[in-house]
């Protein structure tokens, strides 16, 4: 009833989950705000994505690493039973497999013929899901080789309209090649990349200080590094999930410590 897609709601359920699990093990909080936190936690369950799992997966193992000192005891011990129980979800659930299995008659769909006929993919028993985020690896990839700086911003569609005059959709592609992700990227690594090329990793190398300064709190990391992870693993562009607002946050947090 709220969102279009269990992927829009996995794109910001990691960070409320991460963020609440840490709020209700160390701090006192009443019977109602735990069993809301709970009842989310259900409903991302029941609601389940590949999106949601890997992104609180990725985020956990992020947060872990590189914050571990500034965790709880109990919050720790959470957070790893949580990686342990979303990694055997992924690994053991049938559906969530099929995400990372673009098969095409029992080859690799990184090869570029093979991306581009999309119904025999399918019917080999692939996703469409995984070869659409394959396809757009491979744009990324091709856009990097020519355009190293970028298209420009809000321009992806124009690395993706080359790639595919480069290398066509092939018959039976249902067209959807054509225009599914044209836009967005299918998530905002991808996006920032070819708009951006190489100048991009000024912001991945922001987003990382962010995360290992010790001045931020842990509790606005566990909030806001989250949202960033997932929708650069599955976005829905810039603006739809809020991403340059965090992204902004983010920069302008340090600046406001004023140590780097």
């Amino acid at each position: 009833l709220l969102f279009y897609e269990n992927s829009h709601l996995g794109m910001i359920a990691p960070a409320v989950l991460i963020y609440s699990i840490n709020k209700i093990f160390n701090k006192k909080n009443n019977a109602l705000m735990t069993s809301f936190i709970i009842a989310f936690f259900i409903i991302c369950l029941i609601k389940s994505s590949t999106t949601f799992m890997v992104g609180a997966l990725i985020s956990l193992i992020v947060l872990m690493s590189t914050n571990f000192r500034l965790l709880t005891k109990k919050t720790i011990i959470v957070y790893l039973s949580l990686i342990i129980f979303l990694s055997s979800s992924l690994i053991f659930n049938k559906e969530c497999r099929t995400r990372f299995v673009p098969k095409y008659d029992g080859e690799n769909i990184l090869s570029e013929n093979l991306t581009n006929n999309l119904e025999k993919s399918l019917k080999a028993g692939g996703s469409l899901s995984a070869g659409l985020f394959y396809r757009s690896f491979l744009i990324t990839k091709e856009s990097l080789t020519i355009k190293p700086f970028g298209w420009g911003l809000n321009r992806y569609s124009e690395g993706f309209d080359y790639y595919n005059k480069k290398y066509p959709p092939g018959e039976g592609s249902l067209d959807l090649f054509n225009h599914l992700n044209r836009n967005d990227g299918v998530n905002n690594f991808n996006k920032l990349l070819v708009e951006f090329g190489l100048f991009s990793l000024v912001l991945f190398v922001l987003i990382f200080k962010y995360l290992i300064n010790r001045n931020i709190s842990i509790d606005e990391k566990l909030f806001l590094i989250p949202l960033i992870i997932t929708q650069l693993i599955r976005g829905a562009g810039y603006f739809n999930g809020g991403f340059i607002l965090i992204v902004l946050i983010i920069i302008f947090r340090q600046f406001d410590k004023k140590k780097w």
